[in-house]
């Protein structure tokens, strides 16, 4: 329930990973007020027991697998966490956050997939904190996104204040690392101060380019920002795909369960295009590819004899 909500007070919300060039959907979890969403799952990480220098998982071989951390109380209306005057990460009440934090928990077991992989992923603000970087960075991905400068960690030196904002011009860069993490943290000014925190790109200073009045300008900005912009969008596309033939933003319903199931047909659907349009490029040239492609799903439904899956 949230009564801010534009599109109707009661809601219900998936929180989604999906890669950053083909836009399909890697891992889901549905918002619950306990662990019914995982029950079936794959245990995940113990992150009650890690340390700065060894990580301790559970394994479970040959009984009922444990249900991941639940996740209640990520309201969008939730109070961010509290500031720091410290310009470095605390190791005692980073693992003390680590123990009590749903929002880290949801983030560790969302990228369980990923573990070992070395890869990259991408944050909005409301996910990013130092602490949640370098969880992930001992279990060998990477991330990087934008950060709300009161998260535990964040240092206030990388913190632009008004009269500086308006004193110092488009481009301008603040930067501290976090050496022993191997976090870097920024503050950039774009049309309004921008903060930053990575692990994947160090502190290498590219362009980004800006359309001021009817001209484009380039100005300086750290590389990391440029490869966020880059790879930020899958969710989005993910998203867009989705709604270009929803089941669930078509049909209305009394009851909410059958919205639900709509919705994750329409995910299910959206990534059956995506990997069908990689394996069969030279079929999906054309404009009316998608179009044709969910002709045949509905036709093959209809014409599926359903009561053999019965017996």
């Amino acid at each position: 329930f949230n009564p801010k909500k534009p599109g109707g007070k009661f809601h219900f919300r998936f929180y989604m990973m999906c890669c950053s060039t083909t836009y399909a959907c890697i891992r889901l979890r549905m918002h619950t007020r306990n662990t019914t969403d995982v029950a079936d799952a794959p245990p995940s990480p113990s992150i009650a027991t890690r340390t700065k220098s060894k990580t301790v998982r559970t394994v479970t071989h040959g009984r009922a697998q444990e249900a991941g951390p639940k996740t209640t109380g990520l309201d969008d209306d939730e109070p961010p966490e509290d500031n720091s005057d410290n310009d470095s990460i605390d190791d005692d009440a980073a693992k003390t956050k680590t123990t009590s934090s749903v929002l880290l928990s949801l983030i560790m077991d969302m990228c369980q997939p990923l573990f070992g992989s070395g890869r990259v992923v991408n944050m909005d603000n409301y996910y990013t904190s130092p602490t949640a970087a370098w969880m992930l960075s001992q279990e060998k991905v990477y991330m990087r996104g934008t950060c709300r400068t009161n998260r535990i960690g964040i240092p206030g030196g990388i913190a632009f204040s008004s009269s500086e904002k308006n004193r110092f011009g488009r481009g301008t860069m603040k930067v501290m690392i976090e050496k022993g993490k191997r976090i870097a943290a920024f503050g950039w000014l774009d049309g309004n101060p921008v903060h930053f925190i990575t692990t994947a790109d160090g502190t290498g200073v590219s362009s980004v380019r800006r359309r001021v009045g009817r001209e484009r300008k380039d100005f300086e900005a750290p590389i990391g920002i440029r490869n966020y912009n880059a790879g930020m969008q899958a969710v989005d596309r993910h998203d867009q795909l989705r709604e270009g033939f929803s089941l669930a933003s078509r049909h209305g319903f009394k009851k909410y369960y059958q919205k639900i199931a709509l919705g994750l047909m329409d995910m299910a659907v959206v990534n059956a295009w995506i990997h069908y349009k990689l394996v069969n490029p030279d079929k999906c040239s054309h404009e009316r590819a998608r179009y044709e492609f969910m002709d045949s799903l509905a036709n093959s439904l209809l014409e599926t004899n359903w009561q053999e899956y019965n017996q």
